[in-house]
């Protein structure tokens, strides 16, 4: 995996479009982000006094990137093989903002930091949807899997979800699914592909979703 070779604006975004997951009545609260990257999203969080302490684990690697300054705390760690019992039952809020892809056992991993989340917390993750069409024409048309830079052929990505396979990884991890919406219904997602899905009805929405977006709380 080439973490390393990525720009830092890999790591830099807001996105904006995990916080439109965040319920209205969600304000002062705690919340952890596995991937922070820069920590954009946190200070973001910070910034518009959703959160009033905000965590970010990344890796060991990417310790040259520039953080925000409002970020509580950051923590560079391999959450795979790390336990973190002092933040046992603390966050209101986890942020797995494209991540569950890059694991080698994504399954485990949300296992091991529920227990980080209070029971009436919520989990807010982004998944890449491998049936979108253009994986379907590489694989089909092109007849390859060649890894790019960066998208849902990103060349640290070791998982594959289609949305049938992200509800049962939320199932086999005991999660209700409060949402799971296509990106493509996102106030600020532009994609050529937004007018055509509106237009198709959804019908074809499975098709069209780069990527999938989910609120999710631990059964109780």
């Amino acid at each position: 995996m080439r973490y390393e070779d990525k720009d830092v604006a890999y790591y830099s975004n807001v996105r904006l479009d995990v916080v439109q997951l965040f319920p209205k009545e969600l304000k002062n609260v705690k919340i952890l982000e596995i991937g922070a990257g820069c920590g954009a999203t946190l200070a973001f969080l910070k910034e518009k006094k959703i959160a009033t302490e905000v965590v970010g684990i990344d890796l060991p690697i990417n310790k040259h990137l520039p953080t925000k300054k409002n970020i509580d705390k950051f923590i560079y760690t391999d959450i795979q093989n790390t336990e973190l019992p002092e933040y046992n039952n603390y966050f209101d809020g986890i942020i797995l903002a494209d991540v569950l892809e890059h694991l080698h056992d994504p399954l485990a991993v949300i296992k091991k930091v529920k227990k980080l989340l209070k029971k009436e917390g919520s989990f807010f993750i982004s998944l890449p949807n491998i049936r979108h069409i253009t994986a379907i024409y590489k694989i089909f048309v092109k007849g390859s899997f060649r890894y790019e830079k960066e998208g849902i052929f990103d060349d640290t990505h070791v998982r594959f979800f289609c949305k049938k396979d992200m509800i049962t990884l939320m199932k086999n991890t005991d999660l209700n699914i409060e949402t799971i919406v296509s990106a493509l219904q996102m106030k600020r997602e532009k994609s050529k592909y937004k007018t055509l899905n509106n237009l198709t009805g959804t019908f074809f929405e499975e098709f069209l979703t780069q990527q999938y977006l989910i609120r999710a709380t631990p059964k109780l």
